[in-house]
């Protein structure tokens, strides 16, 4: 532990700033490009998955209908769409047209499995603790799942036909 000049009792060394960021970017960005693809086939506009403005990839988030802090469905990607600041930050998420958007797009059985699973993660029975995960693993598989869309090994309709039947 260092001791500072000016304070004789030394700091405790930090974690990592946020272990969380790289997994979290690489989820993000893959969300964002597949929107974009999905809206319209290219890599670098799409729309709010709740207002439907036109967005550029680079001005739009990647929104979570419940929120990240349920770590089961943090990198669920039926959980997560692309949003604009405006709906995501600014009017929280806009929960209720979220909720309309992947009933429409991925079916009602989608929604309530995500809704089941936040009710359990709520109830204490954790299924999913953010311990037992490699964070690694999941950055390196959402940047190459992403890598893969963009180049065209993998088809987005293909990704939004899989859901469906989860």
């Amino acid at each position: 532990m260092a001791r500072s000049r000016f304070n004789p009792i030394p700091k405790p060394k930090r974690e990592p700033k946020d272990k969380w960021a790289t997994p979290d970017n690489n989820f993000s960005k893959f969300i964002r490009v597949r929107d974009c693809l999905y809206f319209s086939g290219n890599t670098n506009a799409g729309r709010c998955c709740t207002c439907g403005k036109p967005l550029m990839i680079y001005d739009a988030d990647c929104g979570h209908f419940i929120t990240r802090d349920v770590h089961s469905l943090r990198f669920c990607e039926t959980n997560a769409h692309m949003q604009c600041k405006l709906c995501n930050w600014h009017r929280k998420g806009e929960q209720a047209k979220h909720q309309d958007y992947i009933e429409k797009v991925h079916g009602p059985e989608v929604l309530r499995v995500l809704q089941n699973e936040r009710n359990l993660w709520e109830a204490n029975v954790r299924r999913f603790d953010q311990g037992h995960i490699n964070l690694q693993v999941i950055s390196k598989y959402y940047l190459q799942k992403r890598k893969d869309l963009e180049s065209g090994k993998i088809e987005v309709h293909e990704l939004y036909e899989k859901y469906k039947y989860l």
